[in-house]
C-alpha cells in the first residue's frame, strides 16, 4: 500500500462517504480496506482527486459488529454499493458477510452470505441483490427485513428463459445490474449469456450473447453475438446495458433488443 493512502479520521471518512454517494466518488479496494478517490468540490471551485480511506483498517481480520469502519479490520472486500437510505454497504467477502456502515460511522451485518459476491445491486426499496457464483445462484435480501433468498434454481446449468426465474438456472453468475424500471440483469458467466429477470413478471430471457464463448456480433444484434467470460454490468444514463467482456479483453455495450458494440 502507498505512503499516500492513509486513514483519515471519522469526519474526513464521513465527507468522502458523501463524495461518494453524490456520484462523484470512484471506488476500489485493495485485501483489507475499501478506498474512495474523489474529485471533491466546494461551491465552484473543483479540487485536485483525493484518496481517502472508506471503511478498513488496514489489518487483516474480522471485527465485531459496532466497530467504527475505520477501525475494522476487513478481509477481501469485493464489492460496494449504497442502500436506500444513502448508506454503505460492503461484501465482506473472505469473511462471508455483508456489512452496512450505519450513521454512526459503525459497521453493521446484513446477512450472511456464505460467499464472495462480486457485485451489489440496490433497488429503489432498500432491497439488495448479488449472484452467488460458488452457489450457482442469485440472492435477494430484503431491505426491511435482512433475510436473504435464492431468487433462482441453485443448480449449475442452463435452463428457465421464457419462464419464472425461480426454476432458471445459471452457470457461475457474476454481475448484477438493475435498470431504472427494476428489471435485473445478471451476468450468467459460465453460459456466456447477459440474462434479464423483468421487474413485474419475474420472466427470465436471454439478452446478450449465444451461449458459445468467443468474440463475435459486435454491429449486429446482442443476442446474436459471442462474448467470453462477460462478468460485471453497469446501466448508463440511457438504459444501455455496459459489460465487462473479460475474456475478449473489451467493454461492450448493448440494448435490450438491439445491437451490441464494443466501447473500450
Amino acid at each position: 500500500m502507498s505512503k499516500a493512502v492513509a486513514a483519515l479520521t471519522q469526519a474526513q471518512a464521513k465527507s468522502a462517504a458523501s463524495a461518494l454517494y453524490k456520484g462523484v466518488c470512484r471506488y476500489f479496494f485493495d485485501s483489507v480496506r475499501l478506498l474512495c478517490v474523489a474529485a471533491i468540490v466546494w461551491g465552484s471551485a473543483a479540487h485536485a482527486q483525493t484518496i481517502t480511506t472508506l471503511a478498513g483498517s488496514g489489518t487483516q481480520g474480522a471485527s465485531p459488529v459496532g466497530t467504527a469502519a475505520l477501525a475494522a479490520a476487513l478481509d477481501q472486500p469485493t464489492a460496494v454499493a449504497t442502500d436506500g437510505n444513502g448508506r454503505l454497504l460492503i461484501m465482506d467477502a473472505n469473511n462471508s458477510r455483508l456489512l452496512r456502515v450505519d450513521a454512526s460511522g459503525a459497521i453493521r451485518l446484513v446477512t450472511p452470505t456464505g460467499f464472495a459476491a462480486q457485485q451489489i445491486a440496490v433497488d429503489g426499496l432498500g432491497n439488495i441483490f448479488f449472484a452467488d457464483p460458488t452457489n450457482n445462484r442469485v440472492v435477494r435480501v430484503d431491505g426491511a427485513t435482512g433475510v436473504a433468498t435464492a431468487l433462482t434454481a441453485e443448480t449449475q446449468g442452463f435452463s428457465g428463459d421464457g419462464g419464472s426465474v425461480r426454476a432458471a438456472q445459471f452457470n457461475f453468475p457474476s454481475g448484477v445490474a438493475l435498470d431504472r424500471s427494476g428489471n435485473l440483469f445478471v451476468a450468467d458467466t459460465g453460459n456466456q449469456r447477459i440474462r434479464r429477470v423483468d421487474a413485474a413478471t419475474g420472466i427470465v430471457t436471454t439478452v446478450a450473447g449465444t451461449g458459445t464463448a468467443g468474440f463475435a456480433g459486435d454491429g449486429g444484434l446482442a443476442s446474436a453475438a459471442r462474448l467470453n467470460d462477460p462478468a460485471h454490468l453497469a446501466i448508463d444514463p440511457q438504459g444501455r446495458v455496459l459489460v465487462a467482456d473479460v475474456r475478449n479483453k473489451r467493454v461492450r455495450r448493448f440494448t435490450v433488443g438491439g445491437n451490441i458494440e464494443t466501447v473500450a
